[in-house]
């Protein structure tokens, strides 16, 4: 993709696309890898909520590719990647501009 990547997300939605998605090859974070993760916690302290780092990784395009199930090549085009990301996505989970 010739792009660094950087998703940050609740853990919550980690433990979601854990269970969609193949993630168990990733690596603690490396900086020459191209697609980062970030998970935060949300806490409770007192009555104040606070986010807290849970995990990082990383991976690279062939990772990414592996995580989305797809044969592994040493190019993996934006437009292929958003196709399978797209197809994941079911319509109960689409943003709905009603509701904003």
């Amino acid at each position: 993709m010739n792009r660094h990547l950087v998703l940050v997300i609740q853990n919550h939605f980690m433990d979601y696309i854990r269970k969609e998605f193949r993630f168990d090859h990733l690596n603690d974070a490396l900086i020459g890898d191209s697609a980062h993760f970030h998970v935060y916690k949300l806490d409770r302290e007192d009555s104040n909520f606070k986010l807290n780092l849970a995990q990082r990784f990383s991976t690279d395009a062939n990772g990414i590719a592996e995580c989305l199930g797809l044969q592994t090549r040493r190019v993996l085009e934006l437009e292929e990647l958003l196709k399978v990301l797209e197809s994941k996505i079911g319509q109960s989970t689409l943003l709905n501009p009603r509701l904003m």
